[in-house]
């Protein structure tokens, strides 16, 4: 939340309040004049059904880690069956 100050004060996820003073005020005198004032920022809940928004995958990493290699060898021996080797 922002006030007219400057001051921006941000709660963390965990609960801590952080709070920041401007300081350009400071050097800058001038330029100190609140402008407006600033609302709260609206933010809607989670859903309860954050879980459907990635799709699951089919098959474990490991799986398809399988499934690559044995495909590439069976692509590599019958490659090699084609066209074997003149001695």
């Amino acid at each position: 939340m922002s006030h007219p100050d400057g001051t921006i004060i941000i709660t963390a996820p965990g609960g801590r309040v952080y709070t920041t003073k401007p300081d350009g005020a400071l050097f800058f005198p001038q330029l100190a004049v609140p402008t407006r004032e600033w609302g709260s920022i609206i933010v809607p809940p989670a859903s309860a059904h954050r879980e459907l928004a990635a799709p699951r995958r089919r098959r474990t990493r490991a799986q398809n880690l399988a499934y690559r290699i044995a495909h590439e060898r069976a692509l590599n021996r019958a490659d090699i069956a084609a066209d074997p080797p003149p001695f």
